[in-house]
């Protein structure tokens, strides 16, 4: 049965709110992070939205030597588009409308650059709802802790600490990483009584956090936006105790949509997205790193307006600063074809726009 609302946003978090019946206490978030703990962490000050200019400058040099981005979510590593970094093999130009991405011949694992594929990209990182967030992280944590909620966990690019919060609520001691680029407020009880640290996962010390010290550890979002994501999941494997799990969701490259939508596909409006894996890419990379067991699922709920988005910026292409969730056009029609993305979704796993890597450490 179909609930009737008020709203399109109200219709698709409803699905989400539904199967949701324990949340916990609203939290408090303090109005500036670093008046508290820039101190104690050593978070950079910086401004609340930070132009795609500055995170990820346009890249000039075409699939053929190391391409150096120098953005402050690269730090200026140089990233490699002759040789695919997640297996080795070459890289390709690969058409996608009027965009051309690097692709790997053998995983199709794909790179991008801004100067070969802007794709209408909006002008800052962050382009979601926060209503759709909101049910989006509820449904996250319920399926984080299907096992039963660990006793400790660390994640990588914590944010507001939003997450971090269910997962104290719930008992477990809590710890993340997270370089801060949008200065984002981190909830109140989270910087208080959690172990954060204002910087890369790469970046975190043993003396801060000794390998072998949580029982899970997650990313949400954020492997397609780091320097070295080989490196990070080797890191992440460090972290974890014997038994441990690591869970990453990213943007499924190898969406079975992606030949309609070409470079209207949303994905590619957010500028920070440097790559995307397939299943294959991602699998392949997680093993390397050292995990004993590795699945890649693929999620039905996560990112309900997906394909809306990405339809709307496909037939009608154009630049939207605020990106494409800004227009309540997009929004009505992420409700009205709902019902018809979870059938899509259910018959046609690939249809699903996200993938979900669930990497574990031998007991």
């Amino acid at each position: 049965m179909w609930i009737v609302t008020s709203s399109p946003r109200a219709l698709i978090t409803s699905l989400v709110r539904s199967t949701n019946t324990s949340e916990p206490p609203a939290s408090g978030f303090s109005r500036s992070r670093h008046d508290r703990y820039s101190t104690r962490i050593g978070a950079p000050a910086c401004s609340p939205f930070i132009p795609a200019r500055l995170l990820v400058p346009f890249v000039r040099d075409r699939f053929g030597s190391p391409v150096r981005v120098t953005g402050s979510r690269t730090g200026g590593v140089p990233i490699p588009r002759s040789r695919c970094e997640a297996c080795g093999h070459a890289v390709q130009p690969w058409t996608l409308g009027s965009s051309v991405l690097g692709r790997c011949t053998h995983c199709g694992h794909l790179v991008r650059s801004l100067h070969d594929a802007p794709a209408h990209h909006r002008e800052h990182a962050y382009g979601g709802d926060p209503t759709l967030d909101s049910a989006r992280l509820a449904l996250t944590y319920r399926t984080l802790v299907a096992d039963g909620v660990p006793e400790s966990v660390f994640e990588i690019g914590f944010g507001t600490g939003a997450l971090l919060r269910r997962f104290l609520d719930g008992g477990a001691s809590v710890a993340g990483a997270d370089p801060d680029q949008l200065e984002l407020a981190v909830d109140d009880r989270v910087a208080r009584e959690g172990s954060l640290h204002a910087c890369r996962i790469e970046d975190v010390t043993p003396d801060a956090l000794p390998a072998g010290a949580v029982d899970m550890a997650y990313g949400i979002h954020v492997l397609e936006h780091v320097v070295d994501p080989a490196l990070t999941l080797q890191r992440t494997r460090d972290l974890l105790r014997p038994g441990g799990s690591a869970h990453f969701l990213t943007p499924a490259g190898d969406w079975a949509g992606l030949g309609l939508v070409k470079d209207g596909w949303w994905m590619l409006e957010d500028p920070t997205h440097i790559r995307f894996f397939t299943a294959n890419s991602l699998s392949t990379m997680a093993r390397d790193a050292g995990f004993d067991s590795v699945e890649i699922r693929r999620p039905v709920l996560d990112s309900l307006v997906h394909g809306a988005a990405s339809t709307v910026r496909a037939v009608r292409p154009a630049d939207r600063p605020r990106g494409v969730l800004a227009q309540r056009s997009t929004m009505a029609l992420a409700a009205l074809g709902l019902p018809g993305t979870l059938a899509a979704r259910a018959a046609v796993p690939r249809l699903r726009p996200t993938l979900h890597l669930v990497a574990r450490v031998a007991s």
